[in-house]
C-alpha cells in the first residue's frame, strides 16, 4: 500500500490503515465463502430506491454545507438525525428490494452517523469528508453514473462499519 502511493505520502502511513489494507488483502486472497443467495444484483435499481439513494446523497450534501457555515450545532445534529432517518429508510427499502449491498452500506452508514453523534462529532471536518465520499460510492451504482461501481461500495460499507478506526 504504501508503495504504491510512493510520492504521495507525506509520512508513513497510519498503522491502523496498514492493518485495514493487510486485512483487505487476506480477504481478497482467501477462498470466496458461500453466502447463499448474497451476492449483489447488478440489475437495474428501482426507482423507489433510487430516490432513496438520492436522498440520502442530498442530506450529505445539506451537511457538508452546513458544516462549511458558522451555522448552530443544532443545525448540524437536525441534518445528522434526518441523516440517519435516510439512512434506515434507504436500508428498509434496500431489504424489500433485495439488494443487500444496498442495505449493508444504508446500515453501515447509520452506524457511522451514530458513532459521531454519540461523540459529539458533529462538526468534524472529517465525518463530514467521510459521509460525502460515501455518497459518492452511492452515487457510483446509481444509473447516471453508470451503475456499475459495487467494489467501492462494498469498500465504503466495510470503512463506515467500523467508525472507531476512522475516527479514534
Amino acid at each position: 500500500y504504501a508503495d504504491s502511493l510512493g510520492p504521495l505520502l507525506e509520512e508513513p502511513p497510519d498503522e491502523q490503515l496498514t492493518q485495514y489494507h493487510v486485512e483487505q488483502l487476506v480477504r481478497d486472497l482467501s477462498p470466496a465463502e458461500e453466502e447463499g443467495g448474497d451476492e449483489p444484483s447488478h440489475g437495474p435499481l428501482p426507482i423507489a430506491l433510487i430516490e432513496g439513494a438520492e436522498s440520502f446523497i442530498h442530506g450529505v450534501h445539506a451537511l457538508r454545507e452546513v458544516s462549511r457555515g458558522a451555522n448552530s450545532s443544532t443545525e448540524s445534529r437536525l441534518l445528522f438525525e434526518e441523516l440517519s432517518r435516510q439512512a434506515r429508510g434507504l436500508a428498509s427499502l434496500a431489504s424489500k428490494q433485495e439488494r443487500g449491498e444496498i442495505e449493508r452500506f444504508a446500515a453501515s452508514a447509520e452506524l457511522f452517523l451514530r458513532f459521531a453523534a454519540a461523540r459529539s462529532l458533529l462538526g468534524d471536518v472529517r465525518v463530514v469528508n467521510i459521509l460525502d465520499n460515501a455518497s459518492l460510492a452511492l452515487q457510483a451504482i446509481l444509473p447516471p453514473a453508470g451503475g456499475d461501481d459495487y467494489d467501492s461500495l462494498a469498500q465504503t460499507t466495510r470503512l463506515l462499519a467500523d467508525p472507531a478506526t476512522l475516527l479514534e
